[in-house]
């Protein structure tokens, strides 16, 4: 004999339970998710903003650390760190075809390129040639890092706002590492015509780091170095607000990441 539809329901579903109860059970979880995120956050910022305060106006704690281990470590894992996120947001572009995330995998491709040259010319003892020693500084390394990181915050900021609007336009996966061929591009032309390379930091400051790499340069040092530092600071401070804002549109906990 068939058993009404009304039976099997009674079987399974809770009689006192509502969809309305149902959905506030869920808007309550994600908010208390949301707002979880937002103290981690919050914690976070504050706390780098505490330790550096601490690092530029105490005359107790070193400015820099020389330690070439050290340091290579860093690159290294920032450089496994970043092909990783890269990895993953092309393939989750390349699958729903999603814009955003293949722009964010293409800035993270560019950090990773940009990483493994740091590596590459530390471990292959081109440093000396190319300026990246605490002996012989140059301009090149201080180009590098401008460019490259200047190329991926605009990056970020697109993606961010192409989370945010409604209509994205389309990218096709295979241009995710142009940026980075872009990027390559302009360091080996620095590299191979360093004259052509714009004083970023005047050979005073230069040989100051030479005398003394843990020490703090003066004030004003390297004006236009500082002014487009802290723009391309500005830059990922606005990618991240932005990644937070589609954290909390989207509850993507990808996006909380991405603005931590």
């Amino acid at each position: 004999m068939p058993i009404p539809t009304n039976e099997l329901a009674g079987k399974w579903d809770d009689p006192g339970a509502s969809p309305a109860a149902a959905s506030t059970t869920v808007a309550g979880a994600g908010d208390d998710a949301h707002r979880g995120a937002d103290v981690a956050l919050i914690v976070l910022a504050l706390g780098l903003t505490m330790v550096t305060a601490i690092v530029a106006a105490s005359p107790v704690v070193a400015a820099a650390i020389v330690n070439n281990r050290f340091d290579i470590t860093i690159v290294t894992a920032a450089m496994l760190v970043s092909t990783a996120v890269a990895a993953l947001g092309w393939a989750r572009g390349r699958v729903i075809n999603d814009a955003a995330a293949l722009l964010r995998s293409s800035a993270f491709a560019v950090l990773a390129m940009l990483n493994g040259l740091t590596l590459l010319v530390a471990l292959t003892g081109a440093d000396v040639a190319l300026g990246a020693t605490l002996d012989s500084p140059g301009q090149l390394p201080l180009f590098a890092g401008i460019v490259g990181r200047g190329m991926a915050v605009v990056l970020l900021v697109v993606a961010g706002w192409l989370t945010l609007s409604r209509g994205t336009p389309g990218i096709r996966p295979m241009l995710v590492l142009a940026p980075a061929a872009v990027v390559l591009m302009v360091l080996t032309v620095a590299a191979a015509a360093p004259q052509s390379i714009p004083q970023l930091a005047p050979p005073w400051a230069l040989a100051s780091i030479v005398a003394d790499p843990t020490a703090r340069l003066p004030f004003g040092a390297a004006p236009a170095l500082v002014v487009i530092n802290g723009v391309i600071g500005v830059g990922f401070l606005a990618a991240a607000l932005l990644a937070h804002r589609s954290f909390r549109r989207s509850g993507r906990a990808g996006d909380a990441l991405l603005a931590a």
